[in-house]
């Protein structure tokens, strides 16, 4: 989808929208990002379905994927059938990669997300996820 005039994903005075990715699943694509809350001071982690043609967002609200303190930084792949969302999570000296599912329907399969990794001395930021269609592969540094 070629729009010359952009699309509004997200837009809120009271928040900081960040670190965004994108990933496409047939002729839909799932954008992600971090949401920097002033309300509550704390990031959170959402993501909207993008229509090809006129229905353009299809979640105007943001599908909630983390509302946890420093949660953040997401990144996206298409595993055939479903997205895949990993971000990380600082939490003091404990740093954790979590993610979740997102449907084509929109149903996020894990709220508030599940795991990959944790590491108590070491910060893991920046992930990267990929897919072979059976399975996803996250790296971060």
């Amino acid at each position: 989808m070629v729009d010359g005039a952009g699309l509004v994903v997200a837009s809120n005075p009271a928040r900081n929208e960040l670190y965004a990715a994108v990933a496409p699943l047939g002729a839909d694509y799932l954008v992600a990002w971090a949401v920097w809350d002033t309300s509550n001071a704390t990031y959170q982690v959402r993501a909207s379905r993008i229509a090809a043609g006129p229905v353009g967002v299809m979640d105007p609200s943001g599908l909630v994927l983390s509302e946890v303190a420093g949660h953040r930084r997401p990144t996206v792949a298409t595993g055939g059938a479903s997205w895949f969302v990993a971000w990380e999570s600082v939490s003091g000296a404990t740093s954790e990669l979590n993610s979740a599912t997102v449907s084509p329907s929109g149903d996020v399969t894990v709220g508030h997300g599940f795991p990959v990794a944790s590491v108590s001395s070491l910060l893991q930021t920046e992930s990267v996820v990929a897919s072979n269609a059976s399975n996803y592969l996250v790296v971060c540094t």
